[in-house]
């Protein structure tokens, strides 16, 4: 066997040095994307989802709510409504019966003794709460040095009825005294929960007796 025979650099001609410098690259280049696409046998290629069925399938699962989780809400929602409103209720009448007995004791009953020190007399029935605002039309006047209320007309109890006046008292022995009478939370005159200015401070002063006990 005779020995190869090798060439230098030089005997090639430039074309021929080109086309397997081309080739080589050819083969370099195209080796990686083979073994890429190559794949062992039996082996199952798994697709990707898209960012398309991707968001869909978040939109989905964040749509809403379901029919068992708003039924819950719900039934929580009564339960409580059921426990807190009547107690904002109850508070609500306790309010008003306070405020009832402090314009009877307080705004009338204070106006009403201002009246009588300068009239030397309390209004009488007929004329009524409204000598505290205008002076009235029986016997003299000059003494008269009201308004004795701040408001421009007789305050209502808040019920939004008018007070009842009567002078002399008919709701006790004593007749130098007068009644100012607010029908209460039935709107009804003559009934228990009448709120007067005999018995507000009454009960007033069992409120406090029973706050003091308590504690």
């Amino acid at each position: 066997m005779q020995p190869r025979e090798f060439r230098s650099v030089g005997d090639e001609s430039p074309l021929g040095w080109a086309v397997i410098l081309g080739t080589a690259a050819q083969g370099e280049l195209s080796a990686p994307s083979n073994a890429q696409n190559a794949h062992p046998p039996g082996h199952k290629t798994r697709r990707v989802g898209t960012g398309r069925f991707s968001c869909e399938r978040g939109r989905r699962r964040g749509a809403g709510f379901t029919l068992v989780e708003l039924l819950l809400v719900v039934t929580i929602i009564g339960v409580l409504a059921a426990l807190v409103v009547p107690r904002f209720v109850g508070r609500s009448q306790q309010a008003r019966e306070t405020a009832a007995r402090q314009e009877v004791v307080g705004t009338l009953g204070v106006s009403l003794d201002l009246f009588e020190q300068d009239m030397g007399r309390y209004p009488t029935t007929e004329e009524g709460l409204e000598a505290l605002i205008r002076p009235p039309g029986q016997g003299d006047a000059s003494n008269w040095h009201g308004p004795y209320l701040k408001s421009a007309t007789i305050p209502r109890d808040p019920w939004n009825l008018e007070y009842r006046y009567t002078y002399p008292s008919q709701l006790t022995e004593i007749a130098s005294l007068y009644d100012v009478v607010s029908a209460g939370p039935d709107g009804q005159f003559g009934t228990d929960d009448d709120i007067t200015n005999h018995n507000a401070s009454q009960r007033d002063d069992r409120e406090t007796a029973g706050g003091l006990h308590s504690r």
